[in-house]
């Protein structure tokens, strides 16, 4: 969604991106992401515009997933950046955190910290469920709870990306909530 965003000014003098961390590389996922109702009616910021870093709004993205088998750290590579997570089984968490810029009603200087909980998708079930509405409760741990490995193939990563906008450490942003984006990538 916003990965790229949140780390284009950081690697914006980089003209190679470095090599995908990790030693098993799970595969390469085109996402897309489709907002969430809230329960309470909605965030202030959901229909705001964005300056800069940041972003708002569902938008789709290109990744890499890859593991470090050793202590089973995660990587979501998006435009050359990895993302450091976790995987357990397989269940995939990443976040990342970077100042975004809004304006409108609630304009100002906000941290947006942006986390993706999902479900890597084996091959086999993938084909019986066909996509990730198919499944059922998507982020849920496999029956076997082992971790997806090179003989088993990935297929579609399921979840959600929440993105939390804060106002600490002195910012001038005048409010504060939380967005929940449905999340489904598909093998590349």
């Amino acid at each position: 969604m916003r990965w790229a965003a949140l780390l284009a000014a950081a690697g914006a003098a980089c003209t190679n991106p470095p090599p995908i961390p990790g030693d098993q590389i799970i595969g390469s996922f085109a996402f897309e992401t489709r907002l969430l109702p809230t329960p309470d009616g909605g965030c202030p910021l959901g229909g705001m515009e964005e300056v800069g870093d940041g972003g708002l709004g569902p938008s789709n993205f290109t990744a890499t997933i890859s593991v470090r088998s050793s202590d089973q750290m995660a990587f979501l590579t998006v435009d050359g950046y990895d993302h450091r997570g976790t995987l357990v089984g397989d269940q995939l968490e990443v976040s990342a955190r970077a100042l975004a810029k809004l304006k409108g009603a609630c304009a100002g200087d906000y941290y947006l910290e942006e986390t993706i909980r999902a479900r890597l998708v084996r091959e086999d079930l993938a084909q019986a469920a066909g996509s990730c509405e198919g499944l059922d409760g998507a982020v849920a741990p496999a029956s076997d709870g082992g971790s997806p490995d090179a003989a088993q193939l990935v297929m579609l990563v399921c979840g959600t990306l929440t993105d939390s906008f804060s106002t600490s450490d002195g910012l001038d942003g005048g409010c504060s909530c939380t967005l929940d984006y449905a999340v489904s990538g598909t093998r590349q």
